[in-house]
């Protein structure tokens, strides 16, 4: 509710300062005032759930502002703002239904119209007051993600036009039988599936990071009913005890606990496993499972460091953790080999597991490419290699206090896959 109050201010915003730039007589700044208009109509369409690329807003005020030219009535504006929630609304994924559309269509005009009359009634200073605080505000939001770390291996302005926003997923919380802590997204216009059971990377936030986001979105885009899991120690599932046994920081029991979850108490026998990263591993260890209809891997390879990197990789075993106390440098060793080595994985398979889909991105740490190849061909078995070219090992996607900002591309062409993948399964 407050991150979702929070964009609706930043939509009254982009109105009252587009108003004020829009009333200028320069060209440039009329420009600048009509595509602000049109992004406060975006911004409020983002706010019910639209995942939206920012060009949709910008590309109707500069379709408005040459018509507004010719046709000066008020009624441009209510005609930029229909076109700007239409276009809108059928650019989202996933898609808003009509009549929330149609409530939009009508409900954004006559708001913005009674704003711009509340506004025009202000006394001189009071207006003035209003606008400059408007545009403080937009100029310190847009410093602010401009300064939040997110995707190392692509800049936003490579790809800001085809950006969408919208919440940090949430979904409904599950406790599984080894105390860790799921996540269900149920598809939102049926229950009934395909289902997937999806494993995030190696980021404290757990299910909750960026990259998984994005995923459990193209997830849910393409039908899917999810049940996003977080990795003991991370997100909210707690982490092993460190003076326990190397049998306790077996990841497995948690994968079979939520595929139980999905296949006896929520009735699904065919089920994706979609692996990112880090989760991938999770994917290979259940991928001859019988309940397992298809595994999806992405960004999975032969990860090989020289050992003066140990110290670098033992180090954040416990931050992503979150681990206070410290496991011994032998018993660490121990724990990699057992369960985090993906070779000791992929040579444990048969070849007779479910088919394979391994997803290769365009835009790739170089450890992660140089060792890509190799797993594709040792993987025995039913096996697809999928280029998303226009995506970072992170779905091009970072986040900014509640809100995730990624590439609506990525999400889109991946959510294409994942519809392929569920017809086969068919």
């Amino acid at each position: 509710m407050v991150a979702t109050t929070a964009l609706a201010i930043v939509s009254v915003c982009l109105r009252l300062t587009g108003v004020e730039l829009r009333s200028r007589g320069p060209v440039l700044l009329t420009l600048s005032g009509w595509i602000l208009c049109t992004l406060s109509s975006w911004a409020v369409v983002v706010t019910v759930g639209a995942w939206a690329p920012l060009w949709v807003g910008i590309a109707a005020g500069l379709l408005s502002f040459p018509f507004s030219l010719i046709w000066k009535s008020r009624m441009m504006l209510v005609v930029a703002d229909v076109l700007t929630v239409g276009a809108t609304a059928s650019a989202a994924a996933p898609p808003v239904g009509a009549a929330r559309v149609t409530a939009l269509a009508i409900g954004v005009p006559v708001v913005w119209l009674l704003l711009e009359r509340l506004a025009k009634g202000a006394g001189p200073r009071q207006r003035v007051t209003v606008r400059w605080a408007c545009a403080a505000m937009l100029i310190a939001g847009s410093l602010k993600v401009l300064s939040v770390p997110h995707d190392p291996l692509r800049p936003l302005v490579s790809y800001l036009p085809f950006a969408g926003i919208g919440q940090v997923c949430a979904g409904e919380q599950i406790r599984l039988s080894t105390g860790a802590v799921a996540w269900l997204d149920l598809n939102a216009t049926s229950d009934t599936g395909p289902a997937a059971l999806f494993f995030h990377g190696n980021d404290p936030r757990g299910s909750r990071q960026p990259s998984a986001c994005a995923i459990r979105r193209a997830l849910a885009a393409a039908g899917f009913v999810v049940l996003s899991v977080d990795h003991p120690g991370y997100g909210l599932s707690p982490p092993p005890n460190t003076d326990g046994d190397v049998e306790d920081w077996d990841p497995r029991r948690t994968g079979l606990a939520a595929l139980r979850v999905l296949s006896i108490e929520l009735g699904y026998d065919r089920i994706v496993l979609v692996g990112h990263s880090m989760g991938n591993r999770e994917v290979l260890r259940l991928l001859e499972d019988s309940r397992a209809g298809a595994g999806f891997l992405l960004g999975a390879a032969f990860r090989t460091d020289p050992p003066s990197r140990d110290d670098y990789w033992y180090d954040r075993f416990h931050q992503t953790r979150r681990l206070t106390d410290r496991v011994s440098r032998p018993e660490w060793r121990r724990i990699v080999d057992a369960y985090y080595s993906t070779r000791s994985l992929v040579a444990s398979l048969g070849v007779d597991h479910q088919p394979v889909v391994l997803t290769h991105f365009g835009f790739e740490w170089g450890n992660v490419r140089a060792g890509r190849d190799s797993l594709a061909e040792s993987l025995p078995g039913r096996k697809t290699v999928y280029h998303l070219r226009a995506s970072t090992h992170y779905l091009s996607s970072f986040q900014v206090w509640r809100y995730l900002i990624a590439d609506t591309r990525v999400t889109r062409r991946l959510s294409q896959q994942l519809q392929t993948l569920a017809g086969q399964m068919n």
